[in-house]
């Protein structure tokens, strides 16, 4: 009787076994709200997502080291870009973003931009990260050049948001989406859009596995980009 169950089971359309999963890879930036979706699917398909969190760049260089993720979604298309070269996929635009720039003055104007000997400025890895490419970006269109004894520069904008919370820089260059975490302790500025290339979220399937579809589908539904956008991303119709 209970293997005439589980058969009858196993042929309802859509039926998924418990112990199935996907490897998704995110960047980081998204990894509050990414919670908040990956916990409304499992609990919603019985599916497992399995899932690591990092800057756009480094986890590509992963995955072209054989790192098995189904899907990835970068902070940029460039990541998404570099791993089609090696392998082909689509990928999908998902959401935007903005910059912020954190601090402890009552305000500050990049135009004219001034820093103690003694202050540090804290940034992304331009090299690794899209948020310090984009951090980078501002800082050359301001002309404003940090001296390296003033500069800290780290891996990801995860790692950025630990060492402004924790008060080792005077100055940050942040995503909108963090202003939550920010609010209450330190003043800020939004950063002139102009100044930087868009901020853009790219999903690519990379196993094109009827599960990984499956996951992205959820993600572009309405609900969950109203998460998105309740941590502070931008949604474009």
């Amino acid at each position: 009787m209970i293997l005439r169950l589980i058969i009858i089971l196993l042929l309802i359309p859509g039926f998924i076994k418990a112990n199935e999963s996907i490897n998704v890879a995110y960047a980081s930036s998204l990894h509050q709200a990414m919670k908040t979706i990956i916990y409304g699917f499992q609990k919603e398909t019985n599916i497992s997502v399995k899932y690591a969190s990092g800057s756009s760049g480094l986890l590509a260089k992963q995955i072209t080291l054989g790192a098995p993720f189904d899907i990835f979604i970068s902070a940029n298309d460039n990541w998404i870009n570099f791993l089609n070269k090696k392998m082909k996929s689509n990928k999908i635009f998902w959401v935007s973003n903005g910059l912020l720039l954190i601090h402890k003055k009552e305000s500050v104007d990049l135009n004219r931009f001034l820093m103690n000997q003694n202050e540090k400025f804290c940034i992304a890895d331009p090299k690794q990260s899209p948020l310090g490419m984009h951090s980078q970006e501002v800082l050359n269109h301001y002309r404003i050049n940090i001296p390296k004894n003033n500069l800290i520069v780290v891996k990801d904008s995860a790692t950025l948001k630990s060492y402004t919370l924790i008060g080792e820089c005077d100055f940050s260059i942040s995503y909108s989406s963090d202003l939550s975490n920010y609010a209450e302790k330190f003043n800020y500025e939004f950063i002139d859009n102009k100044t930087f290339t868009q901020i853009q979220y790219f999903i690519t399937n990379l196993s094109n596995s009827e599960l990984s579809n499956k996951f992205i589908n959820y993600l572009l539904e309405k609900n969950n980009t109203r998460v998105l956008e309740n941590h502070g991303f931008i949604i474009r119709e």
